[in-house]
């Protein structure tokens, strides 16, 4: 091989140096001049990548206007051969070239302790594989902008892996050829691996397994990888300075490699789930609410609300706002909602009701209220949207103020800036914005007072889809009926009048959330409802049929209760869109502890019979974390706040 393919003057400059300094007698720096002349073959195959980026960077000036798409995928081979190619080749020279040159057994004559010199190989590698992955690539005139900053660290990092890989298989080789045939095999069938686990996962993720519906998933994908990550790298350098010291490595060494290898996967993965799963809580004791039972009342108990707006009607008849926001979890404290400001007029309250911006509730003697900051106008809604954008709250909890004059108000619905109430002789009636056809009357004309929605005099309860332009409502026939503007669809779909869903009419009670709906059925049978209208889309959540309550799954999750008074956690998983629907299609049910003393949930919040509000993180947290920020943990079982209602302000 010519002089000028090969690293060894590179070696001789290094020993030269190494005289100047009065190093000659130093086993170190021969050591490292040797470790650098093994590696003459890679300088040709860098000249050769980069005369090929040279190359294509010239064509790019000259290409006719048909060769765009063929010289922009040179360019980008050009730079991913660059990063990938030299770094593979320097892992597989390290060991194999020593062994086909019979050096290995010259090592243990040196007056250097074999660790050292495995450090010394170590940082030869990891040297030229960070000049060649890392520095070069800048260096050169090449765009780096459609790679990325978080790109181009992904291919650093799958070059330092590749240069581990080659640095194990030439360990275990006898040759150059045989390590890179070696390595590139694996290589081959890594990449195979992955798409079979993708198409897998995709099978398992259609099929209906739930975890893999799951968006805070990648949590766990994220949390193996790192662990593993670390795992395969700390024992993939073990074993290579335990083969370094084979002089021939065998098949026994090969079995031993292959076996810690894939134990290394397995614990990873074991302790990844255990983590992730936060397998501690398993035996951390649940905050069960005591048997005696402190809270009474005619009152049906209730828990309405939205993220960050939670109201909790009690048997008694109060109505509670509880403070669990911030750092006020560590804190948690309660406000009763009176109509003074003073709180000296103990109000009672047979229905309640919270939406994005205004809460509502109906007093014990029929009256109509409302307290927060009701949306009258296309001004004022455009400003609260972008304050909820911004995550930027209205004030809340301000006096309530009394809706009309009428006193036969029987229960009262919030859906985003309009409000929906029934009579005692259940007749529906809305007020508030009315830009999407809310009000099912035909017109887009708001109304700051209640306003008759057609004649019927069958209405039970009203719902809506998301933000509240797509209204649901349930008739005491068990039928649904659907108005509004649907704008998740493409294009969005308007039902100016109420128009009755292709649904069986057996529904009870109906609790909808963004983009699925939870329903109790006349049997107490608990169904979910996608974003669509077709019959075959609802299906069964579990197979009981003695379900009492079920909260809103508005986050994604929902709390429900049974006739025996115990308290489960409904996860949904969303399924691919489907005609411009997203839909929730595959469930997770689990019991939350063991007592059977729970009157009411949400999608967040539990109400126990002795007063406690059990409260849990919002799942969309897990879902879209800050930017540059990542969840290792699945939501806990367990809540981040306890407030017991009846004792009063304290946790």
């Amino acid at each position: 091989m010519p002089w000028w393919t090969r690293l060894s003057p590179f070696g001789g400059w290094v020993k030269q140096k190494s005289r100047s300094m009065g190093l000659v007698s130093s086993p170190a720096s021969s050591l490292l001049a040797k470790e650098l002349g093994l590696q003459h073959v890679n300088l040709s195959v860098v000249l050769l990548l980069v005369l090929l980026h040279f190359a294509a960077l010239g064509a790019s000036h000259w290409k006719a206007p048909s060769m765009n798409s063929y010289m922009g995928m040179a360019m980008f081979m050009s730079r991913v051969l660059l990063m990938t190619l030299p770094p593979l080749l320097i892992g597989c020279v390290a060991v194999a070239e020593e062994r086909r040159l019979g050096t290995i057994l010259w090592h243990r004559t040196l007056p250097i302790s074999a660790w050292k010199q495995w450090l010394i190989k170590l940082a030869v590698v990891y040297g030229l594989t960070f000049l060649t992955a890392w520095v070069l690539p800048r260096c050169l005139p090449m765009d780096l902008q459609d790679i990325g900053r978080d790109g181009h660290f992904a291919m650093t990092v799958v070059a330092f892996s590749l240069a581990t890989l080659g640095l194990l298989v030439s360990s275990l080789s006898k040759s150059l050829l045989s390590a890179f045939g070696t390595a590139f095999g694996l290589g081959i069938a890594v990449v195979c691996g992955i798409q079979f686990s993708e198409s897998f996962m995709n099978r398992l993720l259609h099929n209906g397994v739930p975890f893999f519906h799951s968006s805070w998933s990648f949590g766990f994908i994220h949390l193996w990888l790192l662990l593993s990550g670390i795992s395969l790298a700390v024992g993939t350098l073990v074993l290579i300075f335990r083969n370094m010291q084979r002089v021939i490595p065998g098949k026994r060494d090969l079995l031993f490699n292959t076996f810690v290898l894939l134990g290394l996967v397995v614990a990873s993965s074991s302790i990844s789930w255990m983590i992730f799963f936060r397998a501690w809580e398993k035996v951390v004791p649940f905050p069960e609410p005591q048997p005696i039972v402190r809270l009474q009342g005619t009152v049906h108990p209730k828990i309405e609300g939205w993220p960050g707006l939670t109201i909790v009607l009690l048997p008694d008849g109060r109505a509670i706002s509880p403070h669990v926001s911030g750092s006020s979890k560590t804190n948690p404290s309660f406000t009763v909602i009176c109509t003074n400001e003073d709180g000296t007029n103990q109000t009672r309250w047979q229905d309640v009701a919270s939406g994005y911006s205004s809460d509502f509730g109906i007093r014990d003697d029929g009256t109509l209220w409302k307290w927060g900051t009701i949306w009258r106008n296309p001004e004022r809604e455009a400003a609260l949207m972008e304050n909820l954008k911004k995550k930027l709250a209205p004030t809340f909890f301000q006096s309530p103020t009394q809706i009309g004059t009428d006193s036969n108000w029987k229960k009262v619905f919030a859906i985003a800036g309009s409000g929906f109430a029934l009579k005692k002789d259940n007749s529906l009636w809305a007020w508030g914005t009315n830009n999407s056809y809310q009000f099912g009357n035909g017109t887009t004309n708001s109304s700051s007072v209640p306003i008759q929605v057609g004649t019927d005099n069958d209405w039970i309860q009203i719902g809506g889809w998301g933000w509240g332009t797509d209204c649901v409502g349930l008739k005491s026939d068990g039928s649904l009926w659907e108005w509004g503007i649907d704008r998740r669809t493409y294009p969005a779909r308007t039902n100016t009048i109420p128009v009755r869903l292709n649904l069986p009419a057996d529904w009870a009670e109906i609790e909808l959330g963004y983009s699925a709906a939870i329903g109790l059925k006349k049997d107490h049978s608990l169904w979910g409802i996608p974003r669509r209208d077709e019959p075959s889309a609802v299906y069964q959540i579990g197979h009981d049929s003695d379900w009492k309550t079920v909260g809103r799954p508005y986050t994604g999750q929902a709390f429900a209760t049974k006739n025996d008074g115990s308290l489960w956690k409904i996860t949904l998983s969303f399924s691919p869109s489907r005609n411009g629907r997203q839909s929730a299609r595959y469930t997770q049910l689990e019991k939350i502890g063991h007592s059977t003393n729970w009157l009411a949930a949400s999608d967040i919040t539990a109400l126990g019979a002795d007063g406690s509000l059990i409260g849990w993180p919002y799942p969309q947290e897990f879902r879209s974390p800050p930017e540059g920020k990542k969840f290792f943990l699945a939501p806990s079982r367990l809540s981040p706040f306890v407030l017991n209602l009846a004792r009063g302000n304290k946790p």
